[in-house]
């Protein structure tokens, strides 16, 4: 595989590639008119003015460890610490979206996540307290509702919904009707993450609202954005049983190459869905190369929604292969789909990304690393024949 054919598409963007390797769910689109950034791990990349990646820190990875103990292979158990070690240094970070980052790839360290995600809580970023409100109802902290309860008055309304659902979570007992004027907001990241939340709470009775959020456009985003919010409104609507709304997302996977943060973004639905019926489809677009070859941001989404899939059966070649790209964004990438595969190529290549140049690579990486290796308690995603969906 030729590793700089992605050079041929320069188009993807740091705002694109998240939305394509998001693991959460939300497709957030560009801040409007000087609005405060939202940041979550579905925004892994700043921009500066000028829309080129913004410089960053490179955060550091286990100082005490000296350049031979490095050169090492490390034990599981300390690549482990380092992925944790470096996830807190980056919760502390004054940039908003390292800290966002940080939050949901500390999901995999269940023995330090309440702590940080007590103090984000109350961050002065909204898009960190979303990312810590919505780990408290997929984690279940329930131990940290006091301080959750509070947020359904946020001054973002993304953050409302989060409360609502980690309340619904934790208590069965929330009021979901103001979910409804979230849904039909016309502010796109709004109406985006209420209908994520909506497809996660379960209530077959949200589908008539949904079905009226895709006749919701906005038109401070680009069509292709609003696209992009009606595929999240489908993957909500399937989880509510509307399953033919999958060809929705199916028929998405093949959107034209201008269009490709649109294409990756339904790859990776199709994973989270289970569509088992199109991992076939999945690993061919991920595997196809020369003049077919699709962007390396399709490719990689198609590789980790096969790994999502059958972690057995991910392609690991492709994600290694783009992990030495230039473009710190396919990096980033194809750290997020290493993490998914049962594959032995995998943790190294990953130890490798965590001490990457660009801070959210490392991120990424360190995230990764903490779904591949096992929790103290002995359990992992591939444990035991896992499937590596958590």
């Amino acid at each position: 595989m030729r590793v700089s054919a992605e050079r041929r598409d320069r188009r993807i963007s740091a705002a694109g590639v998240v939305a394509l390797v998001s693991l959460c769910g939300c497709a957030v689109p560009e801040p409007e008119g000087g609005r405060e950034p939202f940041s979550t791990r579905d925004r892994l990349a700043t921009r500066s003015e000028d829309g080129s990646p913004a410089p960053q820190r490179v955060l550091p990875v286990d100082a005490r460890r000296d350049a031979g103990a490095r050169a090492a292979a490390p034990a599981p158990t300390t690549l482990r610490g380092d992925a944790i070690a470096l996830l807190r240094r980056a919760a502390e970070s004054p940039n908003e979206q390292l800290r966002a980052n940080a939050i949901e790839g500390l999901e995999g360290a269940p023995e330090v996540l309440e702590e940080v995600v007590r103090v984000a809580l109350g961050d002065p970023n909204r898009g960190v307290r979303f990312a810590a409100v919505m780990t408290v109802g997929r984690r279940g902290l329930c131990g940290l509702l006091p301080l959750v309860d509070p947020l359904r008055e946020d001054p973002s309304a993304s953050v409302q919904a989060a409360a609502l659902f980690a309340v619904d979570r934790c208590t069965g007992r929330a009021p979901l009707g103001p979910l409804a004027g979230f849904v039909a907001s016309i502010d796109p990241e709004v109406r985006g993450n209420a209908a994520m939340i909506l497809g996660e709470i379960g209530n077959p009775g949200a589908i008539p609202l949904l079905r009226e959020a895709v006749r919701v456009e906005s038109r401070r985003v680009t069509v292709n954005r609003n696209r992009m919010i009606d595929l999240q409104v489908a993957e909500s609507l399937v989880r509510l049983g509307e399953e033919q709304e999958i060809d929705v997302i199916r028929a998405a996977v093949f959107a034209p190459a201008e269009q490709g943060e649109l294409a990756a973004f339904a790859c990776i639905l199709l994973g989270r869905l289970k569509d088992a019926a199109y991992l076939p489809t999945l690993a061919e677009i991920a595997r196809r190369e020369g003049r077919d070859a699709r962007p390396a941001e399709v490719r990689l989404a198609a590789a980790m929604a096969v790994a999502m899939l059958d972690p057995e059966r991910a392609p690991v070649e492709v994600a290694t292969a783009f992990a030495a790209s230039e473009m710190f964004t396919v990096r980033a990438q194809a750290a997020l789909s290493l993490g998914w595969m049962a594959d032995p190529r995998a943790v190294p290549a990953l130890e490798r990304l965590l001490r990457d140049g660009n801070p959210l690579v490392q991120i990424a990486a360190a995230a990764s690393i903490l779904r591949q290796l096992p929790a103290p308690n002995g359990s992992g995603p591939f444990a035991s024949g896992g499937t590596g969906i958590r």
